[in-house]
């Protein structure tokens, strides 16, 4: 990971997710968090390479629960590299499946 990492939530405000967090440390500890809680596994993971060699588009499932509920989720991520790091990590994932199991994210600190 580059220290400069940024993550950025286009469709996840009203789910509470910031849309931009910046910093290698704060990014993954936030990635640390939401999986754990959730207990997150990740499978049908696809790679398709871009144009530009420093981008890469991932499609992949996420499943895990909340409270006994099931989460199944569905991830499409941006990511690019600069000298061979990730350095951004842009994640689209239905708010409305975050908002049916979990509601607002602040729900994750409890």
């Amino acid at each position: 990971l580059h220290d400069d990492l940024v993550m950025e939530f286009p469709f996840g405000a009203d789910v509470g997710l910031p849309p931009r967090v910046e910093g290698k440390t704060i990014c993954s500890g936030l990635f640390q968090a939401v999986v754990h809680k959730l207990g997150l596994r990740f499978a049908g993971i696809q790679v398709y390479g871009m144009a530009d060699p420093n981008l890469v588009l991932a499609e992949y499932r996420g499943h895990g629960a909340f409270n006994g509920k099931p989460y199944e989720q569905r991830y499409i991520t941006l990511l690019r590299f600069t000298d061979g790091r990730l350095i951004l990590y842009r994640e689209y994932v239905d708010s409305k499946i975050v908002e049916n199991v979990i509601g607002h994210l602040s729900a994750l600190s409890g």
